[in-house]
C-alpha cells in the first residue's frame, strides 16, 4: 500500500495546480466580444422551456424606490454576470380567432388574409410611486443630428456570424446591434456598442471599454441592456445613475465624440417611465444637473407588469403592478404606437424633445401555437414600421423633420430560442417568411 502512497499524493497535487491554473487563465482572459451573444429573454412560452415556473423576485424588485437608493462608486468585476431566468407564462392563453388562420403550403399568407389589430387602450396603473422630477425642465441641448438615410433607420439583432450568410441571402439592413460590445469593429453599417452592466458597474473592465473606445471613434455607446428586467442587467434607479455617471464620463474623456444612449426599458410604459423618472431624479440628486443623454433608446414588448406573473416584472426599486396586458395583446400595434407617443411627449416634458429615439428591439415574440401565426407577425411587422417610417409630431426630433423614431431594430436575426421571428433560418442559409416580408417591406413591395 505505502509504495502507491507517494504516486497517489503526487497525482492529487498535480491536478490541483492544473485546476488551478485554469482557474487563473479563466480570470485573466475576457470573453470574447463575439461569443458574448446575450439577446434579450423578456418571456418564453412554457412549451419552448422546461423551466417555467416563475422565480421568486427579489426584496429590492418589490419594494418601492427607497431614501437610501442613491448612486455609489462602481467597481471593476473581473467577469460577465449571470443573468437569472426570465418570466414566463404559465396560465393557458386565450386563442384569439385568428389563430385559426395559418399559411397555405402552396403560396405565402396574403395581406387581404390578416387580421387587423385592434387599438384597446388600457388605464394607466394607480400605484405607481410618485416622483420628484420637477414639472418644468429646461431644455437639455441635443448632440449635433447624424445622417439619416432611409436604408440606416433599418436594423437588426443576433450575432456576427449570421450577419454575412444573411446579406448573401438577400436580407438587407442598415444598423445592428449584439448586446454587448466590440474592440474591433468591422462593419460598414452602423453598429450599437452595449456596456453590459450588473449591480456594481460595467460587465467588461474599463481596460477593454477604452481599447473598444479607442478603436472605433465617434460610436454610439448604449449604457446597459434593460436595466429595469430582473433577468436582464436588473439595477436600481440609484444604481443605474451612478453606472451611467462614470461610463458617460470615462467615455467622453476618451472621445468626446462619441454619443452616450440610456439603456433601453423593455417597454415604454407609465411604470417603465416611472423607473425612468427615479433614474433623471437620482442622476439630479447626486451630481446637480440634469443627466447627459445623446442618443435615447427604447424596448417595444406588450406584456404584463405583475410580480409574479408572466411577462416584463417588476423594475428594481419599483411598485406595481403597472399594465396588467394579456397575452393576446401582444401583437396589438395600436398599444405599441400609442406607448411611443406617449414616450416622446414624457421625453419633451423632461427637455430631450431635441434628441433622436432608437427602439432597439420589437418584435412578436410569442409562437404560433399562442395565437401569434406568421400572417400575425408580418401585419404587426408592417403596422408598426409604417409607423416609424411616417410618423411625425410636435415632440418629435427636429433634426429629422419631426419623426418620433429615428432607427429600430428587429429581433431577431436568427435567435433558437424565439424561431418564429427570426429573418434568417441559419440551418438552411435562407430568409424566413418573416425575413421575405422585411426585404420585401425595404423594396417598396
Amino acid at each position: 500500500m505505502r509504495q502507491y502512497l507517494l504516486p497517489l499524493v503526487l497525482i492529487v497535487a498535480g491536478l490541483g495546480l492544473i485546476g488551478l491554473y485554469i482557474v487563473q487563465i479563466n480570470q485573466s482572459f475576457p470573453i470574447a466580444v463575439s461569443e458574448l451573444i446575450e439577446p434579450t429573454a423578456i418571456l418564453v412560452p412554457p412549451s419552448l422551456t422546461a423551466s417555467s415556473t416563475p422565480q421568486p423576485l427579489t426584496a429590492t424588485s418589490t419594494a418601492t424606490l427607497m431614501a437610501t437608493d442613491t448612486p455609489t462608486p462602481t467597481t471593476l468585476p473581473t467577469k460577465t454576470a449571470t443573468a437569472t431566468s426570465t418570466r414566463m407564462p404559465t396560465q393557458t392563453p386565450t386563442m384569439p380567432a385568428t389563430s385559426t388562420v395559418t399559411p397555405s403550403p402552396s403560396r405565402p399568407p396574403t395581406e387581404t388574409a390578416m387580421p387587423q389589430a385592434t387599438a384597446t387602450l388600457f388605464p394607466t396603473s394607480t400605484s405607481l410611486p410618485p416622483t420628484n422630477v420637477p414639472t418644468a425642465v429646461a431644455p437639455v441641448s441635443g448632440p449635433a443630428p447624424e445622417v439619416i438615410t432611409g436604408y440606416s433607420r433599418f436594423g437588426v439583432s443576433g450575432g456576427f456570424g449570421d450577419i454575412g450568410p444573411a446579406f448573401a441571402a438577400g436580407l438587407t439592413f442598415g444598423n445592428f446591434l449584439n448586446y454587448n460590445m466590440s474592440v474591433d469593429v468591422t462593419l460598414n453599417i452602423k453598429y450599437w456598442q452595449i456596456v453590459r452592466i450588473y449591480q456594481n458597474g460595467p460587465r467588461r473592465s474599463w481596460d477593454d471599454i477604452a481599447t473598444a473606445v479607442a478603436n472605433n471613434p465617434g460610436s454610439t455607446w448604449i449604457v446597459g441592456n434593460e436595466p429595469d428586467v430582473q433577468s436582464q442587467d436588473n439595477v436600481t434607479p440609484g444604481q443605474y445613475a451612478a453606472i451611467y455617471h462614470d461610463v458617460y464620463n470615462f467615455i467622453k474623456e476618451r472621445d468626446p465624440s462619441a454619443r452616450l444612449a440610456i439603456g433601453a426599458v423593455a417597454q415604454p410604459t407609465p411604470l417603465r417611465r416611472a423607473y425612468l423618472d427615479a433614474i433623471l431624479s437620482s442622476y439630479q440628486s447626486a451630481y446637480g444637473r440634469q443627466m447627459p443623454i445623446d442618443v435615447w433608446t427604447v424596448h417595444n414588448y406588450i406584456l404584463r407588469e405583475e410580480a409574479g406573473s408572466w411577462g416584463a416584472g417588476i423594475p428594481p426599486g419599483m411598485t406595481g403592478p403597472g399594465m396588467l396586458y394579456e397575452i393576446s395583446d401582444h401583437a396589438n400595434a395600436g398599444i405599441a404606437m400609442q406607448n411611443l407617443r406617449d414616450f416622446r411627449d414624457w421625453m419633451a416634458a423632461r427637455g430631450y424633445t431635441n434628441h433622436p429615439l432608437a427602439v432597439t428591439e420589437f418584435a412578436v415574440v410569442m409562437p404560433p401555437d399562442y395565437g401569434f401565426p406568421p400572417e400575425v407577425v408580418e401585419q404587426y411587422m408592417r403596422q408598426m414600421l409604417d409607423f416609424m417610417v411616417t410618423t411625425t409630431g410636435p415632440t418629435g426630433y427636429a433634426g429629422d423633420g419631426g419623426k418620433l423614431v429615428q432607427w429600430w431594430v428587429w429581433f431577431s436575426l436568427w435567435d433558437g430560442d424565439y424561431p418564429h421571428s427570426n429573418l434568417y433560418d441559419r440551418n438552411t442559409g435562407q430568409l424566413t417568411y418573416i425575413g421575405q416580408i422585411w426585404v420585401d417591406y425595404m423594396n417598396g413591395r
